[in-house]
């Protein structure tokens, strides 16, 4: 993580103040963060979010993420999802994903993936994204994704099922 760091020329000082532990020092970085747009710190404040211990910092985080409209944010959350240590922020992370209103439709296969698998807030986000993906996608290509979905229906858990039966009505084409 050090050398990734070094990689994208992280300001210690600011890396200082974000993991500082003070909630008003922390919430200070993240203005001084979104004022300036570097996306280089996405993965920071990924790994900050999953690491929050205040209300505060972590709406703050994920209100941060969700504002971002750029198309280069899409490879970091991406890879935020595909990481298990952050598991426990990938609902915010998929809610990021659908409110910035970005196309992740060549990403559709995860959150099917995330749908099935995950807790409900999270697969509730994922439907979200999926949802919004479906118009970028021709008719054939939601038709396989709706067969992707019936054939992982075993690993849906019985408060998700409504769920999973309206994404894949959705799809109907």
């Amino acid at each position: 993580m050090e050398k990734e760091r070094k990689k994208r020329k992280l300001d210690p000082q600011l890396m200082q103040r974000l993991y500082s532990g003070d909630e008003m020092t922390v919430l200070k970085a993240l203005g001084d963060l979104r004022s300036s747009g570097n996306l280089d710190y996405i993965p920071e404040l990924l790994t900050l979010l999953q690491r929050s211990e205040t209300d505060n910092i972590s709406k703050e985080i994920v209100t941060f993420l969700a504002d971002i409209k750029q198309k280069s944010v899409i490879h970091y959350f991406i890879e935020g999802l595909k990481n298990p240590e952050l598991q426990n922020v990938h609902s915010e992370i998929a809610s990021a994903c659908w409110q910035s209103g970005m196309d992740y439709s060549p990403y559709i296969d995860l959150f099917i993936e995330i749908f099935l698998e995950s807790d409900y807030m999270t697969s509730l986000e994922s439907f979200s994204v999926i949802e919004q993906s479906l118009e970028f996608l021709s008719t054939a290509e939601i038709l396989e994704k709706r067969a992707l979905i019936l054939s992982g229906l075993q690993k849906v858990s019985t408060e998700k099922k409504p769920l999973a039966r309206e994404l894949i009505n959705m799809m109907e084409t």
